[in-house]
């Protein structure tokens, strides 16, 4: 037998009452309810509070109010060690006492003393090319071709290539 509408709507009623009973009421003036801990980061707010900074603004030599905006007092602002600010930028920066963490850059140790090199057909002028700026660069390089613009299939050169990086013969392809 099926049941209407209006008896399914007050069995829920009903079931909805009773687990309402079932839950103790909150004393908000108990002992409990009024020790709150001082900081609580969520899951999803971690890995901010867990970061040196806000807003990480490195990426840029030139720092302008725009990318200021929307900072809070105090918050902690990431740049780069050669930037510039606008007067306006600086103004913001003083007035929000932002505290400015510098990001420092990474020199390199690592340095490509060999490379593997091949193109098709269509990428040889441009081939050439690098060829002359990594010799320049005092960088030692094994040629997989093409030789000319003759039409040819790419994925055998680039097979080469892989396959020198791959054994070790070269740093990079």
């Amino acid at each position: 037998m099926a049941e209407n509408s209006s008896e399914v709507r007050e069995r829920v009623r009903k079931l909805v009452q009773e687990v309402l009973a079932s839950v103790p009421d909150a004393d908000p003036t108990s002992a409990e309810q009024t020790s709150y801990p001082e900081r609580l980061v969520v899951n999803s707010l971690r890995n901010k509070a867990e970061r040196e900074y806000d807003r990480d603004e490195s990426s840029k030599l030139l720092i302008t109010e725009d990318d200021i905006r929307g900072l809070s007092q105090g918050d902690r602002l990431r740049v780069d060690e050669k930037a510039k600010f606008t007067p306006l930028a600086q103004d913001l920066v003083n007035s929000l006492g932002l505290q400015l963490i510098t990001k420092t850059r990474r020199e390199s140790s690592i340095r490509v003393r060999s490379i593997a090199i091949g193109s098709d057909h269509g990428g040889f002028d441009a081939k050439e090319q690098l060829k002359i700026f990594l010799s320049d660069h005092d960088v030692k390089i094994r040629d997989f071709g093409t030789d000319s613009k003759e039409a040819v299939d790419y994925p055998d050169f680039a097979h080469a290539v892989a396959s020198s990086v791959g054994a070790g013969h070269v740093d990079a392809g």
